[in-house]
């Protein structure tokens, strides 16, 4: 009689403390920057993510970057961890290129998807 009370204790205390949910906050966004004229993959590029205004035109001064990324010998470029919105009123909308000039050059808007990559090729 005690093993069945003891079962029924031990199975009430399993079921009674389920276990949350944890969901995903943040995507990833990955992309190649190609060179415009050769088609070729761009090492060393500067690419940004992070906000623009909705209305273009997009300029170093109005967009605010959360992150950035130099492409490698590939191209490539990956951010991970990326929330959806900085703030309600600021969405994570868009990945660009900064020169070394410091001129914002190439931009392309973006969807952040909590728990998905999104793809942002850039040519430039």
């Amino acid at each position: 009689m005690r093993k069945v009370i003891f079962i029924g204790v031990i199975s009430f205390v399993f079921f009674a403390c389920e276990r949350e949910e944890v969901r995903p906050t943040t995507g990833a966004v990955t992309g190649f920057v190609f060179d415009a004229n050769t088609g070729e993959p761009r090492q060393g590029v500067n690419v940004h993510i992070g906000s623009v205004p909705p209305i273009p035109p997009i300029t170093a001064n109005n967009a605010h970057s959360i992150s950035s990324f130099v492409t490698g010998s590939d191209g490539m470029f990956v951010f991970e961890n990326v929330p959806e919105e900085i703030s309600s009123f600021r969405p994570v909308n868009a990945v660009w290129v900064i020169n070394s000039n410091g001129h914002l050059t190439r931009a392309t808007r973006i969807r952040v998807n909590v728990g998905q990559t999104t793809n942002a090729d850039l040519i430039y």
